[in-house]
């Protein structure tokens, strides 16, 4: 039996690892670097990501993970700015298009939407919501959505 080095079967490893996971290593690094800025763990990534999956009955190679994670911080956003004042972004949108919504690709997601975020940013300045009253991944969200200040 051959003796092998820890650093060949660290190599491996990591080959193999590419081999199991479908995502290419910057998608991957972009969502989990998301879910970081907004406070969650890396496993969130693969959470929202199987869950997507699973709701749209998809496997899960066939989603975007950058995607899939700012869609979840997105409504997690949006349930908490409603608790707080009654406005659903997504639903109680004045305008006949600009609604906020998440443009998926990859490593150039972003959110779209500029009435919508202008909407959304006059909703909280009328109701003085202060950015340190709301939640990490919603202060998040809404930094990403070039609200930086209310």
């Amino acid at each position: 039996m051959e003796n092998l080095s820890e650093n060949y079967i660290n190599q491996e490893t990591e080959r193999a690892s590419a081999d199991f996971c479908p995502f290419g290593y910057l998608d991957l690094k972009a969502a989990i670097t998301a879910a970081l800025e907004a406070g969650k763990t890396s496993n969130y990534v693969y959470e929202q990501t199987h869950e997507f999956a699973n709701s749209c009955d998809m496997q899960i190679d066939e989603c975007d993970p950058v995607y899939c994670v700012y869609e979840s911080l997105m409504q997690e956003a949006r349930n908490e700015i409603e608790d707080l004042i009654n406005y659903d972004f997504l639903n109680d949108f004045s305008g006949d298009s600009g609604e906020i919504y998440v443009f998926g690709n990859f490593l150039d997601t972003h959110y779209f939407g500029e009435e919508g975020k202008a909407e959304l940013k006059a909703k909280l300045q009328e109701a003085k919501i202060k950015m340190e009253d709301l939640s990490e991944s919603t202060q998040w969200f809404l930094y990403n959505c070039q609200i930086e200040e209310i």
